[in-house]
């Protein structure tokens, strides 16, 4: 019960009054963290409910790096819930990116689509380039269309890191762009893909 118990203990500690109490609470779960421990994997799922914000923030970043695909369902949840603050379902999204798991590509696509927060939709495309799986190539390819900026150049990043020839003329369109942070970031996706054509 030890490891589950410290678990709980800690995110309580996140809730604390005193900034000192709080730090020392995170560098103790940064190092369960470390370890992997798969008996705090359940406290911390349960704590995605918490009332607190910052601990359900905390707790979605924290649940990704342990990497436990036993957290997905409750993950998912937390993307799909429309009242969510828009920070923790980033952290949840950045989440699903790193568990392993097949169905964490459906769950990103759909939030690329149709999630209304930018920070969500942005942290979806580049959790897709993270995947690097090519069925993720085309809802990228449609996302470079995206009257946000921020957004399309996180599509021109991930569609780089997925390498897929398929990116290559849309992406080359992409060069018309006329925010130059997506230009730029479409110049280095390029080189990327024709390198590896070579």
């Amino acid at each position: 019960m030890g490891a589950k118990k410290d678990a709980i203990d800690l995110i309580e500690a996140l809730k604390h009054g005193d900034e000192y109490i709080r730090t020392q609470a995170e560098l103790a779960i940064v190092r369960i963290v470390e370890l992997k421990d798969a008996r705090t994997v359940e406290p911390f799922i349960k704590a995605l409910k918490d009332e607190d914000e910052y601990v359900r923030w905390r707790i979605a970043e924290v649940l990704g790096l342990i990497g436990d695909v036993r957290a997905l369902e409750s993950l998912t949840q937390v993307l799909e819930d429309e009242d969510e603050d828009e920070y923790v379902q980033w952290k949840a999204t950045q989440a699903l990116s790193r568990l392993g798991d097949a169905r964490a590509l459906e769950l990103l696509t759909k939030a690329l689509k149709k999630d209304k927060k930018y920070f969500v939709r942005g942290e979806a495309a580049s959790a897709l380039g993270r995947l690097g799986d090519a069925r993720a190539v085309e809802p990228l390819i449609k996302t470079l269309k995206d009257k946000n900026e921020s957004i399309r150049q996180y599509a021109v990043e991930a569609l780089g890191k997925i390498g897929d020839a398929r990116a290559i003329e849309p992406l080359t369109k992409s060069l018309k762009d006329k925010n130059y942070f997506v230009w730029e970031a479409t110049k280095e996706a390029l080189k990327k893909l024709k390198a590896k054509e070579s």
